[in-house]
């Protein structure tokens, strides 16, 4: 774990280090929505992580696909004539 928590440091650093001016380079999780303890402690550690999924990334898809189906059918019935 240490091992772990020692890539995702160096990588924030990395990002820290490549921000310049207005440009600033963030750090993204994926894959952790079983250790929700490790994604706090990673965004609490480097304010540079603004992204972190939580949930499996086709199942999140599939419920977003299918919310905008539904919206799309519903308003699709208000303007049929």
């Amino acid at each position: 774990m240490d091992e772990f928590r020692n890539a995702i440091d160096k990588i924030a650093e990395a990002a820290k280090k490549a921000s310049v001016g207005s440009r600033r380079v963030f750090v993204g999780l994926g894959g952790m929505e079983l250790r929700p303890d490790l994604i706090e402690l990673f965004a609490k550690r480097h304010s540079n992580i603004r992204f972190a999924m939580s949930g499996r990334d086709i199942s999140t898809l599939a419920a977003g696909m299918a919310k905008q189906a539904a919206a799309m059918h519903e308003m699709s019935t208000r303007i049929r004539l």
